[in-house]
């Protein structure tokens, strides 16, 4: 398993909290944690190695908080690569984006 603690910023506004108000602007980020079982180090590359995690969103708390997002995978060799990826789809005056405690969990 790999995860992170995220958190996203979005808005025109200098106010501290995102404007969440359309579903445009709850779409805005999106959150990928993407695997290449190969150890790879290239993110976007096309390859039967790379994984890639559901979409976390706005229903997954991202916007104005710290929240936990996690992908569960089976690592099949001695090197695994780990990306964190966050899409966005406006370009607001901020989008900022944060990733905090990153970790790999390893269970036999």
């Amino acid at each position: 398993m790999a995860g992170a603690y995220v958190q996203s910023w979005s808005t025109n506004a200098t106010d501290p909290f995102s404007d969440l108000l359309t579903r445009d602007l709850r779409d805005n980020s999106l959150w990928l944690i993407r695997v290449d079982l190969a150890g790879g180090t290239a993110a976007f590359a096309e390859s039967p190695s790379m994984l890639i995690s559901r979409g976390f969103g706005y229903e997954d708390n991202i916007y104005d908080q710290y929240t936990e997002i996690s992908y569960v995978f089976v690592a099949t060799g001695q090197l695994t690569t780990v990306f964190f990826e966050n899409l966005r789809l406006w370009p607001l005056a901020n989008n900022s984006s944060y990733l905090d405690d990153a970790y790999v969990r390893c269970a036999q």
